[in-house]
Order: structure tokens, then C-alpha cells, then sequence
């Protein structure tokens, strides 16, 4: 956590990135600022651009096109990683190429294996998220970061597990 912080205190505010959650099928749904789903995000010095209701006990908002165009996020994160469908949907789908993040292939899904390193649940599995977020966010910034070496020390330490080179590639991965 001091690591991110440090990271976190030089950036000034008008240069923070400015970031879509996206989830849902079409990833119309969003998890506004100050939910426990974004709290990562926050954490990590990124904007979550969906400044919008908080409803309490679920958390998610639905939001528009229309809205997420007005926002015009310059990263956009898919949640449930598993949704490399929607991934393919925000890359090639006329209706979101005009965003900055599209133009600018700045579209990520958020690791989840064996659990979310993001939210869903909140876990001990954010420790390792965190290095992704921050590296993700600002990698000018983190130049001196082994997200590999990070990623390979957290699964032995919590999951006394040793990844190998090509299951540790497949959790960094990103589609192209």
C-alpha cells in the first residue's frame, strides 16, 4: 500500500486517468464512485468517471451509451474477466469507437483467476490487483515495478502455488 500511495501522491489531479468500469453484458452497468467494487480503482489513483447514484446493498448502476460518451473515459476496465466478449464488443462496435480508451486501446480486463484481483468479492487477492492496477494506470510511473515477479510472489505466498511462465503470461494477458 505505501508502494501505491508514494506512486499516487505525485500525480497531480488533473492528470489522474479518468476510467469506465465496465460490467454487464453490453457493459452498460457500472459500479459508481464509492462503491466497495471501485475501491481499488479509487485506491490507485484512477477517476471513476461514473459519479452517479450509489444504491445501497448492490452497488451497480445502470448507464448509457449516450452517458459513457459524454464521459469519455480515457481506460475503460471490464469486470469478470471472463467477458472477453465484451472486450471484443467495446474494440469493434461502432457505437464506442469514438472514446478515447477505444482509440487509444486502452481497454483492459481485470485478472480473476482463481479470484478477482479487482472486487467481486473484495479479497486478499486486491493485494496482488493493486500492483496490476497501479502498473495498468500509470506504467511511466511504475518502471521499476516486476509485476511478474509480484504476481509469481503472491500465488506462492497465498495460494502455495508456483505459477509457471505460461500460466502467469495467461493471467497478464489482455485481448488484442
Amino acid at each position: 500500500m505505501d508502494y501505491v500511495e508514494g506512486i499516487v501522491a505525485t500525480i497531480p489531479d488533473d492528470e489522474k486517468i479518468k476510467v469506465y468500469y465496465a460490467e454487464g453484458k453490453e457493459g452498460f452497468n457500472t459500479d459508481p464512485v464509492g462503491s466497495q467494487h471501485t475501491r481499488l480503482l479509487e485506491f490507485c489513483g484512477g477517476i471513476n468517471v461514473a459519479d452517479v447514484e450509489l444504491k445501497a446493498g448492490y452497488g451497480m448502476a445502470g448507464t448509457s451509451m449516450e452517458q459513457i460518451l459524454l464521459w469519455n473515459p480515457e481506460m475503460i476496465i471490464i469486470g469478470r474477466g471472463s467477458q472477453t466478449s465484451l472486450h471484443e464488443t467495446i474494440m469493434t462496435d461502432s457505437r464506442w469507437t469514438d472514446l478515447k480508451a477505444v482509440k487509444d486501446n486502452q481497454v483492459y480486463l481485470r485478472p480473476d483467476n482463481p479470484y478477482s484481483w479487482f472486487d467481486g468479492p473484495p479479497g486478499p487477492a486486491q493485494i496482488v490487483g493493486m500492483y496490476w492496477m497501479i502498473d495498468t494506470l500509470y506504467p511511466d510511473k511504475t518502471t521499476g515495478l516486476d509485476i511478474s515477479a509480484k504476481v509469481k510472489e503472491f500465488y506462492s505466498n497465498f495460494f502455495h502455488y508456483d505459477l509457471s511462465d505460461e500460466e502467469l503470461a495467461s493471467l497478464l494477458s489482455n485481448p488484442e
